[in-house]
């Protein structure tokens, strides 16, 4: 045990040392701390800990995995957590050939994230080249309520295809940007740096309690030798050893736990660290570009592709809205409306119809106050119209 204590001192040691290695190394650490507690953890009887080197199966017509007392039912109102955590996790549901399982998931918040979380789920890594959230079926629904206690309509997938759908609002963006970005880095940088102290600051508390305990472990196991060095010791020091015995196994159960909380503090705290320094290299590369952000492209494209394109201003009981906010606004420095084939020449049944009760084409430019209310407007620019047959 005295080789163990050494150890796992200068296993802690480097673990606050190397708050700012790269991953690999954070990890390669995490490893030798998490053998080191396995050892101490073996001589722990609390809460049982179930494990085969090959193979675990769970089996019976139903499974219910939780808090939960003989009938399934979570006992208490909070405090349960399951988690499952593996390289490969999969939830498959089977069923015949015809209609296939379910997969049902319920909660007041549901999140997905296409993140590496760890060994320990402490960590948020954004994988290059692999961080995907992918859904493929015959038909996919999503779909938003405006409703209250419950929802009003029952959860039916569209019959072929995707359906989107909400009450209120629906924003489709590829619009990158650079100053409101760059300020949303910087105050995830701040609130990342205040998170790293506090981690630092918990963690120190609970490595002198971690110190604490090892020297009280250090000096047990000299009592208990100077106690048992012989036979005849052994029997004339019964009762001391067996008060020191009960004295290590409580002290061996304080440290699994302090060891636990210390380490997931450091955990925290280099995560922390690692994203935000790479956010400051982000916001390195932002500043940069910050000069000609506005002057070069971007990059960013929307795309919308099909046979038949219909664009509505109706409500969900199919009324067509005739009040002052409904209508199709369209703000962009070029707008092009061709019917044209891949050669550039025009399709022979190409056309384009207007047909509107006030039709208004303009080239004035409007010069306006402060608030946007009074102004000027001044008659600029050109309109041409090229055509082989003008009717009016």
């Amino acid at each position: 045990m005295g080789t163990y204590i050494d150890d796992l001192k200068k296993a802690l040691g480097r673990l606050e040392g190397n708050v700012k290695a790269d991953l690999e190394e954070i990890r390669r650490q995490k490893n030798e701390i998490q053998s080191l507690k396995d050892q101490i953890y073996k001589a722990v009887t609390t809460g049982r800990y179930i494990r085969d080197e090959n193979r675990l199966v769970l089996s019976a017509p139903e499974i219910v995995i939780g808090n939960v007392d003989h009938d399934g039912v979570l006992l208490g109102e909070g405090g349960s957590t399951v988690i499952i955590r593996g390289n490969e996790v999969n939830i498959e549901a089977a069923g015949s050939s015809m209609t296939g399982g379910s997969v049902v998931t319920r909660a007041a918040s549901i999140r997905q994230i296409g993140v590496d979380p760890g060994k320990d789920g402490t960590e948020n890594v954004l994988c290059d080249g692999r961080s995907e959230v992918v859904s493929i079926a015959r038909s996919i629904a999503l779909r938003t309520e405006d409703s209250k206690g419950c929802l009003a309509r029952q959860a039916v997938g569209a019959s072929s295809g995707i359906s989107l759908s909400s009450d209120n609002f629906i924003s489709i963006s590829a619009a990158p940007s650079n100053k409101s970005r760059k300020s949303e880095v910087e105050n995830s940088i701040k609130e990342l740096d205040k998170e790293s102290k506090y981690y630092e600051s918990s963690a120190g508390k609970v490595k002198k309690s971690i110190d604490s305990i090892l020297s009280d472990l250090s000096d047990c196991m000299k009592s208990q030798g100077k106690l048992s060095g012989s036979a005849e010791d052994l029997i004339t020091n019964d009762f001391d050893l067996s008060v020191l015995e009960a004295q290590f196994g409580r002290l061996q159960q304080a440290l699994t736990v302090s060891l636990s909380e210390y380490v997931r503090l450091q955990a925290l705290r280099m995560e922390a660290v690692r994203k935000s320094d790479a956010l400051k290299k982000m916001n390195d590369e932002l500043g940069k570009k910050s000069a000609d952000f506005s002057k070069k492209t971007n990059g960013a494209v929307v795309s919308i592709a099909s046979e038949m394109l219909t664009y509505m201003s109706i409500d969900g009981d199919g009324n067509i809205r005739e009040n002052p906010e409904a209508g199709i606004y369209a703000l962009t420095p070029h707008v092009d409306i061709v019917a044209t084939d891949k050669t550039g020449a025009l399709m022979k049944d190409g056309s384009m119809s207007v047909n509107v009760m006030k039709f208004d084409l303009s080239t004035a430019s409007a010069k306006l106050d402060e608030k946007g209310e009074k102004g000027d407007f001044t008659a600029m620019g050109d309109v041409t119209v090229t055509s082989k047959n003008i009717t009016v």
